[in-house]
């Protein structure tokens, strides 16, 4: 939010979604994997199965949390 204020101030249409936990919360199966450490890029979760990239599951999960009406207030 802070480089997007810093950046494009004039843009119009933004929708800002709490971040917290996306990049920690599987996309197909909801369980977060809370002791994930920062460094770790890859892993696979025990309770589906399901290998993820750290940055595209975050991206995935941002965009359902916008789709599913969780944006914040527009700017």
């Amino acid at each position: 939010k802070d480089k997007f204020l810093l950046y494009k101030p004039e843009a119009e249409g933004v929708q800002f979604v709490k971040s917290h936990n996306t990049s920690r919360t599987c996309h197909h199966c909801g369980h977060i994997k809370k002791e994930l450490k920062v460094k770790t890029r890859k892993w696979t979760y025990t309770n589906c199965g399901k290998t993820h990239d750290r940055d595209i599951n975050a991206a995935i999960n941002i965009l359902n949390r916008w789709f599913n009406g969780d944006s914040l207030k527009k700017h």
